[in-house]
């Protein structure tokens, strides 16, 4: 399988000559208190509001050149989760920027999910400012 975009190439081999990046992407656990309040809120029908902001995933980037480590950038993003079934009617009312998603919760939040593609542009930033990239 491979994938080309502009300055980037996705596979699965690992080349021994250039530069070769690779990406971990790791939710990290939830407590077991919110899991079991979040539990609770399911059981319930969504009647029960819950709200979790423990919510973080950590993102590493190897870099390799000609097959050797040169470095490991690690960052880490946070995020919110709020699940209650009169989520639409209290929105307004909290501060912060909030969205309503009718999803399953293995999904990412639009926000999370533009919070991780920002570690790209932290990592190509990184490893330019320590003279790996051009």
């Amino acid at each position: 399988m491979q994938s080309e975009l502009s300055l980037f190439k996705v596979t699965r081999e690992f080349p021994e000559v250039g530069v070769f990046c690779s990406l971990r992407l790791e939710e990290t656990e939830m407590p077991p208190m919110a899991k079991a309040w979040s539990l609770f809120t399911h059981l319930t029908l969504w009647l029960v509001p819950f709200y979790d902001s423990s919510l973080s995933y950590h993102v590493t980037y190897e870099l390799f050149v000609d097959a050797k480590l040169r470095k490991r950038y690690q960052y880490r993003v946070h995020g919110k989760a709020f699940e209650w079934a009169a989520a639409v009617l209290a929105i307004p009312f909290m501060s912060g920027n909030w969205h309503v998603q009718l999803q399953s919760p293995q999904n990412v939040s639009h926000d999370l999910r533009e919070s991780l593609w920002l570690t790209t542009r932290l990592f190509w930033n990184d490893a330019q400012r320590d003279g790996f990239l051009p």
